[in-house]
């Protein structure tokens, strides 16, 4: 992996996580329990995700873009878009499942 590849992921999971360092301070009024960090655990994947997600359909739609009528290239980019879908359906489940086991263990 050439360095502008590794800068480039660099800058873009400081801009992801500096967000979340900052705004993760505590005030007193509340207080350290289990549902206070597995709520700002799950934001903070939920917010990582949707970053990845548009990234990912962006790239697509790039790849669309500069097809240019190759049928390669086309089909290339529609299975990153599929692929890009099935993230998401893959994401919206799992988030699903974690509400419902939550409501019925009663956390």
């Amino acid at each position: 992996m050439n360095t502008k590849k590794i800068l480039a992921a660099g800058i873009i999971g400081l801009s992801v996580l500096l967000p979340i360092v900052a705004l993760a301070q505590n005030t007193p009024s509340e207080s350290l329990n289990w549902t206070n960090v597995s709520s700002s655990i799950k934001s903070a994947i939920w917010e990582i995700f949707a970053l990845l997600a548009v990234i990912m359909f962006v790239i697509a739609g790039i790849s669309f873009l500069t097809a240019g009528g190759d049928p390669d290239k086309v089909k290339l980019a529609r299975t990153e878009f599929l692929w890009g879908v099935v993230g998401v359906v893959v994401a919206l489940l799992a988030y699903s499942l974690v509400g419902i086991l939550a409501g019925i263990i009663g956390a």
